[in-house]
């Protein structure tokens, strides 16, 4: 059996990354994002759902607004933002504590999905935020500069996973 070492190692360093930033948390430094960019398969949702899972149990997690913070994937979200059906949610979702943004960049691409998204990144400075995407930085800077920008400001740990999807390894 061969082992995909450069991967295994790969998937340790954002599972580190994921572990550092509960450690800021818990620790009350200043809130930043964690960043997990990757190919399909490569364990970024499971990383960011078990962080959202530990989040809910903090007593800091509460409810800002009309609607119970969630994570939110955000294709299906930029979805129902097209229907009408989701403003105001999109509001409170600027001011929960934490937050978990899934499969971000991921949705049919529009001015209306990347504006939404780059406001709700802007309003979001300064909070806890979880980010996956499938994206790399420089597919993120092309399709826009300034959510690129976000990721990288206030201290926001970034890690970009390129290894096989653990549905081929053998």
């Amino acid at each position: 059996m061969k082992i995909d070492l450069c991967g295994d190692l790969k998937i340790k360093r954002m599972v580190d990354a994921a572990a550092r930033w509960a450690t800021s948390l818990r620790a009350s430094e200043a809130p930043h994002w964690l960043i997990l960019l990757g190919n399909s398969g490569v364990g970024k949702t499971h990383t960011a759902n078990r962080l959202w899972k530990w989040l809910k149990t903090r007593p800091d997690f509460s409810e800002v607004g009309a609607y119970f913070p969630d994570r939110i994937y955000w294709p299906r979200f930029v979805e129902e933002l097209r229907e009408g059906n989701a403003y105001g949610r999109y509001r409170d979702m600027m001011d929960w504590n934490y937050l978990l943004l899934d499969d971000v960049a991921s949705e049919r691409l529009s001015e209306f999905s990347t504006e939404k998204l780059h406001t709700l990144l802007g309003a979001r400075v300064g909070k806890w935020t979880i980010i996956t995407s499938n994206k790399g930085m420089t597919d993120i800077a092309e399709l826009d500069p300034r959510i690129a920008s976000r990721f990288m400001r206030d201290g926001s740990k970034i890690v970009d996973v390129r290894t096989t999807d653990y549905n081929l390894r053998k």
